[in-house]
């Protein structure tokens, strides 16, 4: 799946780009060919699975009362990925930096639980028939050849609130999270340790 979303948006969005770009030399006129090449980008844009690799979550945002199933302000929610076309969505478990103590990796734990809390929230209770949540590449495809779209956990800055203790880790894999990436800044890729340089979930490994 990876692999053929990638190219498929590579080929998409060069087609496009060559669309906009190509001119003629006398009078930078465009060609004729543009809306040809136009609706060859949108033909490649329908058949593979396109994704957004960042979408940033503020769990107060997954609430019965307002969610994603609503045309928020956010970038990304359910109503704007249909009109747009997007497929899937990596929801980011990110933590701002803190204090480098037990107290701040505590602190930092609880925020990244919420999120982790207010994804399952979206996909199990909130809206399960128009969203899943993915675990694996073959849970992406099964969930969006089922007409729904795909919700993908990933974990930025995961070294303040993962690195510390296995058990939290592992508690973070079994809630969904798919890839780890552990720093965010220079102060934080000079803490990192080898153990965390690694993926958590299969998407990630």
């Amino acid at each position: 799946m990876t692999s053929r979303a990638v190219v498929g948006l590579s080929l998409s969005l060069a087609i496009a780009a060559t669309a906009a770009m190509r001119r003629d030399v006398a009078g930078w006129a465009p060609v004729q060919d543009d809306a040809a090449l136009v609706a060859r980008a949108r033909a490649i844009h329908e058949r593979v699975l396109t994704l957004d690799t960042h979408n940033d979550i503020d769990p107060e945002q997954f609430t019965p009362s307002c969610n994603y199933t609503m045309r928020l302000t956010t970038q990304v929610n359910l109503p704007k990925m249909r009109e747009g076309g997007l497929d899937v969505s990596f929801m980011i478990v990110y933590v701002a930096q803190g204090p480098l103590t037990p107290q701040g990796y505590e602190d930092a734990y609880r925020q990244a639980v919420a999120k982790f809390d207010a994804v399952h929230r979206l996909t199990e209770q909130i809206a399960p028939r128009e969203i899943g949540l993915a675990l694996t590449p073959a849970d992406v495809r099964t969930i969006a050849a089922s007409g729904r779209k795909v919700a993908v956990i990933g974990i930025e800055n995961g070294y303040r609130s993962v690195s510390t203790s296995a058990g939290s880790r592992n508690f973070m894999t079994a809630a969904g999270a798919t890839f780890r990436w552990p720093t965010m800044a220079i102060a934080s890729w000079q803490t990192r340790t080898p153990a965390s340089r690694t993926g958590v979930g299969s998407m990630g490994d």
